[in-house]
Parts: C-alpha cells; sequence; structure tokens
C-alpha cells in the first residue's frame, strides 16, 4: 500500500486437486491479481479487496477444464464470469462481503464438485432458459396448476420449476412436494431450520422490479433425497401475474 499516490492490492491463490484413493495430483494451479484504487478510505479498500479476489478466484477456475475434460464421463459446470457477477450480485438481502463469501463458495463447488455425469445435472444456463420459458407460458396462459405436474415439462435433468403468489405470499406450485402448495412463504424452512422466505413483501418486490431476475440460496434436498444441499435458485416475475416462477441448482 502507498498512501501517497493510492492504495495496490494483490491476491495470490494457490489450488490442488489430488485422487483420494491414490494421493496422486490430478490437478495444481497458483495465480495471482493485483488491483489498484485511488481512494484510501477502508470500505474502498475493502471492496477493491474483494474485487480482486474474484477476479483471482474466476482466473484459477478457467483453467480447471482442460485436465479433467479428458474423462468421457465427467463434465464440469463452470459458470461464465457473466454469471459468476449476476450470482454474485443478485442474492437479496445480503451485504456485498457476506454476497462474496457465500456465492465465491458455491461457485468453488459448482466448479470443482459439481460434476454433470452422463448430463444429467441441469446447469445455471440451462434453469435460466427454462424459468424464462415458464414465465412466459404462465404469462400467456395463466395455467399455475402445469407446474404441479411431475412428469411435465417442467420437470427435466436433477431440477424442476416450482411457482410462488406473490399476492397471497404462499408457494402456488411444486412438483415434488405437493404438501408445500399453499403454504405460506415465510413458513417454509430449509433443512438447516431457517424460513427459506423470511421477509416475503422484500422478496416479491425485488423479483418484480428486477427485470432479468435475482438468485438466491438456501438449504434443500435433491429430489429423492433427505439430506439438504447447498441449492442455488433462480427467480423471475411472470409478467402481468402475481407470480413469480423459479428453479435451483444443485452441486
Amino acid at each position: 500500500m502507498d498512501y501517497e499516490v493510492g492504495v495496490k492490492v494483490e491476491v495470490a491463490i494457490s489450488a490442488r486437486i489430488t485422487r483420494v484413493a491414490t494421493g496422486a495430483t490430478v490437478w495444481s494451479n497458483a495465480v495471482s491479481e493485483v488491483g489498484t484504487l485511488s481512494q484510501r478510505d477502508v470500505p474502498g479498500v475493502v471492496s477493491q479487496m474483494n474485487r480482486t479476489t474474484e477476479l483471482a478466484i474466476y482466473k484459477l477456475l478457467s483453467t480447471i477444464l482442460a485436465p479433467l475434460a479428458s474423462n468421457k464421463h465427467i463434465s464440469i459446470v463452470v459458470p461464465s464470469k457473466n454469471e459468476h457477477e449476476i450470482l454474485k450480485k443478485e442474492i437479496p438481502g445480503m451485504k456485498s462481503s457476506k454476497i462474496f463469501a457465500g456465492v465465491t463458495v458455491a461457485l468453488l463447488n459448482l466448479a470443482l464438485c459439481t460434476v454433470a455425469v452422463g448430463q444429467d445435472k441441469a446447469t445455471a444456463q440451462e434453469v435460466v432458459t427454462k424459468v424464462r420459458e415458464a414465465a412466459s407460458t404462465l404469462s400467456k396462459t395463466g395455467d399455475v396448476a402445469q407446474f404441479n405436474q411431475k412428469q411435465g415439462p417442467w420437470v427435466w435433468k436433477n431440477t424442476y420449476v416450482f411457482v410462488v403468489d406473490c399476492d397471497k405470499k404462499i408457494l402456488a406450485a411444486h412438483p415434488m412436494n405437493p404438501e408445500l402448495v399453499g403454504k405460506d412463504l415465510i413458513s417454509i424452512e430449509d433443512t438447516k431450520g431457517k424460513s427459506i422466505c423470511p421477509d416475503p413483501e422484500h422478496f416479491c418486490k425485488k423479483v418484480q422490479e428486477t427485470r432479468r431476475g435475482i438468485w438466491s440460496d438456501y438449504w434443500w434436498p435433491k429430489p429423492g433425497e433427505e439430506q439438504g444441499s447447498h441449492k442455488l435458485s433462480y427467480h423471475l416475475s411472470a409478467k402481468g401475474t402475481p407470480y413469480v416462477v423459479s428453479s435451483g441448482i444443485i452441486p
């Protein structure tokens, strides 16, 4: 740091992946990133540290594909830089530092651990595409019942679309957990005992005011399982209706 001309932030990160069975190194890398700013106030420095660290992490993750892609049974899901920024910015109700920490961990899980075996796992982009399609369909038809069908088009790979009614503040449709349909949003808890929507009014307003949709995270069981996993869900308002359409990915 040079307090005469500004502040320089340098972040260095290294990582390694090894095979549990043999201990052999599959991949390793080290990267660094430098950021600068003219102001010398603490909030500005912290903000620059976060941005620089995020860039370093993205640079690190972007090198992981080559050594693992040779395995024909595994495809690695790595969010694009644009998806990384959207996820970081759009998780509601969290301070910047918490967003950075939580989403960074989630992205690391997605990139390093979320392996879509046989292409059975939905990607973030697929979720966004499917939710937009569902929101458009709901805007045209107003038919919520279709999203309760377990064998319908809105259940695919390892995920599904669900719908929230923002007028009534209830879960309007859910193909995997019909017992939740009609329940108040604030009363629906994740597997850690926390409400998935502690402030429905704020949530609905945020989604409806954000044309591109928002992301949130919570702990939820995978279809057919009881144990919770960290889930990232994308939410988009269905234009001309009180409904918010959602779907998510679980590493």
